[in-house]
């Protein structure tokens, strides 16, 4: 599978509990992945 994208390494977090976004971000963006987040699958759309 190729995905051929000009962001290369952008994470998307869903998740409506608070503190697993925080982990998650600073895990992810201390990684050096670009992370975006949404609190709820409609925001993530």
């Amino acid at each position: 599978m190729n995905f051929n994208t000009s962001e290369e390494g952008v994470i998307l977090i869903v998740d409506d509990t608070p503190i697993n976004l925080e982990v998650l971000f600073n895990v992810l963006e201390n990684a050096n992945f670009k992370v975006l987040v949404a609190e709820d699958g409609e925001s993530a759309i």
